[in-house]
């Protein structure tokens, strides 16, 4: 049976981002392998459950960085052999860390860049480096914005990776008190806007707004511009009850329609799968202006559109639009737009062509 195997950065973000792909891959008639240099019980599980025939990661998660680009490698080499194997690899980093094994003489290859990330866009040597790699690769380049595309090369623009319209629906929006709900999801890093996000919260509470602003995601004490628990705590003593970090969380269809609007002040994005997931329920989005949001978000359709850095702006828009009464979004026109561009079915279609026609 011909394989498609997924070389990702961890188990954890193939569970979570590609099983729409792989329910797709399976009922074309594919089996699925993975391969990723980390450990994760559950998600590994979940695969297994969902149908993916092998995966391949190492068996303890202490591994050093180089042992785990080692085992990454030598994995791939192994099935490279096959001729009966295609290999995706998602994400620049996989790519960077894959390319002497996965790369050479293979065309039986997409590599899907889903953003350029910020140690890449900060470094023009390695944004050269990419340009180089991708330049030699005989597989297909997938990207997600046509940013990705001017700055990288040659390859086709997909427009994000979908998701599952039938998982994440409009409800009966939620009786309305006085408060303002606003929803961050991310990481609780500086790129991803959580600093901003903060300063958003701050300014509306100082305008006299009863609002509150839930963040959903890890911290990451790796990352020095991450928030850290003492942080958290700190921003808990003085934002109170308007303020509640509730971490990581697996399943978010239920989580949405509780919210007026999703708050991403971000500094890049590939495509934000929480914008479509938001749109999807009929819950507008407020993004900053960058690549990724831009090409998400039609400003007045499914969600609002700020310069860059500029928070004051921000708030004065969620004021504007999203207060009591001002809803400037039809929630049924947000969850069309959605249905017509961020369907997952129609994105991995897409895939499957380029698959079939290599194969």
């Amino acid at each position: 049976m011909k394989n498609i195997v997924l070389v990702h950065n961890s188990i954890k973000t193939v569970y979570a981002f590609r099983k729409n792909n792989i329910k797709a891959y399976i009922d074309e008639g594919y089996s699925v392998s993975v391969v990723a240099p980390d450990t994760c019980d559950v998600a590994s599980i979940n695969l297994l459950s969902l149908g993916v025939t092998e995966i391949k990661t190492p068996k303890k998660n202490n591994l050093n960085f180089i042992l785990k680009v080692a085992f990454l490698n030598w994995e791939i080499l192994k099935l490279r052999v096959s001729k009966d194997n295609f290999f995706i690899c998602h994400f620049i980093s996989t790519f960077v860390l894959s390319f002497f094994s996965l790369v050479p003489f293979n065309r039986r290859l997409i590599v899907y860049i889903e953003g350029i990330g910020s140690l890449f866009s900060k470094n023009k040597y390695l944004l050269n480096l990419v340009r180089l790699m991708l330049k030699i690769c005989k597989g297909k380049i997938l990207y997600c914005n046509i940013h990705e595309k001017n700055i990288l090369g040659d390859g086709s623009v997909t427009g994000g990776i979908g998701i599952n319209l039938t998982e994440f629906v409009p409800s009966l929006r939620r009786s309305h008190t006085h408060t303002l709900k606003l929803l961050y999801i991310g990481r609780l890093i500086k790129d991803k806007g959580v600093y901003d996000a903060v300063q958003v919260l701050r300014l509306l509470i100082s305008d006299g707004v009863d609002v509150e602003m839930t963040f959903i995601g890890d911290i990451y004490p790796q990352n020095p511009t991450s928030l850290s628990y003492h942080d958290i705590t700190r921003l808990e003593t003085e934002f109170r009850n308007q303020v509640d970090f509730k971490g990581y969380l697996n399943n978010l269809s239920s989580i949405y329609n509780d919210y007026d609007a999703l708050i991403l002040p971000s500094k890049l994005e590939g495509f934000p799968v929480c914008v479509m997931e938001a749109s999807a329920c009929g819950v507008p989005s407020i993004c900053y202006d960058v690549p990724g949001c831009r090409d998400a978000i039609k400003h007045g359709v499914n969600g609002y559109l700020v310069p860059y850095g500029k928070t004051q702006k921000m708030s004065e828009i969620i004021k504007e639009k999203f207060l009591i009464g001002k809803l400037g979004i039809d929630k049924n026109i947000c969850r069309n737009y959605a249905v017509k561009h961020f369907d997952a079915n129609i994105k991995t279609k897409h895939i499957l062509l380029n698959i079939n026609n290599r194969f």
